[in-house]
């Protein structure tokens, strides 16, 4: 607690009277099942920082960031100005001077009103600015501007406090320069047009505009320190502002610090990080803390777990409606305006000018700032600029242009372009060898075929706009010939085997967004199969996978590789996979990373399947999951292929293994690549196979630190199988097990002899004795032919 000094009466009466009434706020209105809760218990410092931006390249590129890499921005705030708290406003600068006028900009919903609230609290509490003010006064603009009749600045400050409003003017009189004024939301206060010749006293009765003017203008108390909350831009001409903050929102560690504080449970808070982080541009938005907020609010507790109830779609129109209020755009202009979302999304520009609103008659109004933010002045461009407050917002108004009625043609041009875009591309990738054999370098013609994947976001909110509850929220009517297009383009979408994995996790999360079951149904008709694989280590969003799958009604094969689904994910897939129970012949999980928790999850479900094959790669997994692994497997009579290469098996799965060689026997494929069995674990699988044979024609053990000590093994188990073969590559082989070898050499994979630590004699020894096989076996099949031939030749017996 900061020391200070002893209050005047007038002082501690009034601080008493503050912290009853802002100590309890209600954090964007309240929610089921979260009460209304202090400041203290809401309230997650933001980034906040000085002398931002330095040019509008910077800005640019701020705004274009998403996911991971605006949280990076966030994390390291000094590349884009010099970081500053909240104690710091009135703290004295470089040159010594102590700030006056402190200017704090934001865009809506970005935390400005929360920071003003937070500053009087803890003054009133004794805990910050004691030492410098014995009053602060808030004044929210909103409140004084709603005013039908002229006002005085002793109205203002005093009114709830009719028994002892004399007193404290009196107080505040004898000491103006203690005073300071927090002056929220001046967003529609005009400053160009002064008015100099009126005097103006503590009592003198103006319009309310007027009055903050003059406040402004320091025409009245001017002694007082100033701290103004306003949007960029839009409070114009000020004078002498001594420093110049702009909240950048919350950073990642800001945003857990929020999900902890609102669903007062840290293991919920984790759960609903990785919930969001995977979806991109919801995370990116929670930077805004009231979209943090209504992120929070989207996310249910169901059976222990958090599930999401809303799209991202529904939650940014959410936020604007909240911002706006009662005030409405009206219908054209707000149509004119997400035509200028649309024209930048188009030409890749997130930066505006004065031409550009004017060509789309765009005029800057006080619901407008909602949505289109002026950009500071950084001294090295003429004319304003302008800016929606993050490029994925940007992209949701665009969106909404593209399904009003009149604007038919534009997204289903966008979506096949889109799609034009992504097909060519992939053609050109797959004769990728041919050109490289014919020496024709890829990337000139790459270039030659235009990258659309600026489209990709704004393609899914379309989608969003299509869902019904989205559209209504606006006042929006999608037309049902939009529709049924985007009905046609999704299912010849979804029907191509596109090699772009982030096109398909587009495709999937536009579904998601639609939230029409007729359409998705008919959209993935006759698929069967449903493959996501996630592109540039981005978790996939396993709410977009659980809505959907249920809907895939003809799914006989699926694969959700590389997806990262984690224990929440693998749970929400066990909802609606065992639907498929008959139908479902594949599952590929590979490098899902549950590990053993997750297999005492799946292995139930397991039982229950008649797969043909099954991939659970590089999923942390040990030899404790066979515990609860192999008992279900061994249920899979029909299991073809089993793949469990990059996980940490040792020699203690190998009993596990053989319980399922032996129950299993059409198993023909069995893939145990980069594991560790080591020679213990591959001697136990070698006598297993030894004793009780199995149809098994394909084995995988290269890289898992096999030496000579079982070459032997290893041999005798192959003469056993003679129709076994078996990939030793990538191990520690050396000339010492040549002798084991030679007599099962055609049972080895082609690199076996270069990929190991044979001498340059043994490589040639065992390349000769596998050249000799293949001779022999050529021979043996020309002969067989030869023998076939003469029998045609002599006709049937007579």
């Amino acid at each position: 607690m900061e020391p200070h000094p002893e209050d005047p009466p007038s002082s501690k009466v009034y601080k008493a009277a503050v912290r009853e009434r802002h100590l309890m706020v209600d954090a964007y209105g309240s929610s089921a099942g979260h009460a209304q809760q202090g400041l203290h218990e809401l309230f997650v410092d933001l980034v906040m920082v000085q002398q931002w931006p330095a040019d509008e390249a910077e800005l640019e590129s701020y705004l274009r960031t998403r996911g991971s890499h605006h949280q990076e921005k966030l994390k390291r705030p000094h590349g884009q100005g010099e970081s500053i708290s909240i104690q710091g406003f009135f703290e004295a600068k470089q040159d010594g001077q102590v700030p006056k006028t402190v200017l704090l900009e934001g865009i809506p919903g970005i935390g400005k009103t929360f920071i003003m609230q937070k500053v009087i609290t803890e003054w009133a509490s004794n805990q910050m600015y004691n030492q410098i003010f014995q009053f602060v006064f808030y004044v929210k603009g909103q409140d004084v501007t709603s005013c039908q009749q002229d006002i005085s600045l002793t109205d203002v400050l005093f009114s709830g406090f009719k028994e002892t409003s004399q007193t404290l003017k009196e107080a505040v009189l004898a000491q103006p320069e203690k005073v300071l004024l927090i002056l929220d939301g001046l967003d529609s206060i005009d400053m160009s047009d002064r008015q100099t010749s009126q005097d103006v006293t503590f009592d003198s009765k103006l319009t309310p505009r007027f009055l903050l003017r003059k406040v402004l203008e320091r025409k009245v108390l001017p002694e007082a320190s100033l701290l103004i909350a306003t949007r960029p831009g839009t409070l114009n001409c000020i004078d002498a502002i001594d420093r110049h903050v702009t909240i950048l929102g919350l950073s990642q560690e800001g945003q857990r610090q929020y999900f902890s504080k609102f669903f007062r449970s840290e293991r919920l808070a984790t759960e609903a990080m990785d919930c969001l982080q995977r979806d991109q541009d919801l995370i990116t938005m929670c930077f805004i803390p009231l979209i943090c907020h209504l992120s929070c609010r989207s996310l249910l507790l169901v059976s222990d777990s958090l599930q999401r109830q809303e799209t991202t779609t529904e939650i940014l129109i959410s936020f604007y409606m909240y911002l706006l209020g009662s005030t409405a755009l009206d219908s054209d202009h707000f149509r004119r305006l997400t035509g200028l979302a649309l024209h930048g999304i188009k030409q890749r520009k997130v930066i505006f000018d004065d031409q550009d609103l004017r060509s789309h008659d765009v005029h800057v109004t006080t619901p407008t700032s909602c949505f289109l933010n002026k950009i500071p002045s950084t001294g090295l461009q003429s004319g304003a600029r302008y800016s929606f407050g993050h490029i994925a917002l940007q992209e949701l108004l665009a969106a909404v242009y593209c399904v009003i009625s009149h604007g038919v043609e534009d997204p289903m041009q966008l979506l096949e372009d889109l799609l034009s875009s992504k097909e060519r591309r992939t053609d050109l990738m797959n004769y990728g060898f041919d050109l490289f054999m014919h020496n024709i370098p890829i990337e000139p013609l790459l270039a030659k075929i235009p990258d659309e994947s600026h489209l990709m976001p704004m393609v899914r909110f379309i989608f969003g706009f299509v869902n019904g509850k989205s559209a209504a929220m606006l006042g929006l009517t999608p037309s049902p010939e939009l529709q049924k297009k985007m009905l046609d383009w999704s299912h010849k979408a979804l029907a191509k085997k596109i090699s772009d994995d982030e096109l398909t996790l587009l495709l999937y999360g536009c579904l998601y967004e639609i939230q029409d079951d007729s359409f998705v149904r008919r959209a993935l008709e006759k698929k069967d199969w449903f493959y996501i694989h996630s592109c540039k280590s981005r978790p996939v969003d396993y709410t977009v996978v659980s809505y959907c799958l249920p809907r895939c009604e003809d799914m006989t094969s699926l694969c959700l590789s590389n997806c990262y689904l984690g224990i929440q994910g693998l749970k929400n897939l066990l909802l609606v996979l065992p639907a498929y129970s008959r139908k479902l012949k594949s599952i590929d999980l590979h490098e899902d990373t549950f590990g053993s928790e997750g297999i005492k999850l799946l292995s139930p479900l397991l039982r229950t399947l008649d797969l043909t094959e099954l991939s659970l790669g590089m999923n942390k997994l040990t030899d404790d999951c066979m515990a609860d692994l192999s008992p279900a497997l061994q249920e899979l009579k029909n299991l073809k292929i089993l793949d469990l290469q990059n996980n940490c098996f040792q020699g203690g799965c190998v009993p596990g293994l053989l319980g399922i060689l032996q129950r299993c026997l059409g198993l023909e494929r069995l893939v145990l690549a980069t594991n560790q069995l080591g020679d213990a674990g591959v001697k136990l699988l070698s006598e297993g196979l030894k004793h009780h044979g199995s149809n098994l024609q394909v084995l995988w053990l290269s890289s898992n630190g096999l030496t000579d000590a079982c070459a032997q093994d290893l041999s005798i188990a192959l003469q056993a199988n003679p129709s076994l073969s078996v990939d030793l590559s990538r191990n520690s082989f050396t000339d010492q097990s040549i002798p084991s070898f030679l007599p099962v050499i055609k049972n080895m994979w082609s690199d076996f002899a270069e990929s190991n630590n044979f001498s340059p004699h043994g490589r040639e020894l065992l390349t000769s004795a596998k050249r000799k096989v293949h001779e022999q076996e050529r021979s043996r099949t020309m002969s067989s032919k030869l023998v076939t031939f003469i029998k045609r030749l002599k006709g049937p017996p007579h």
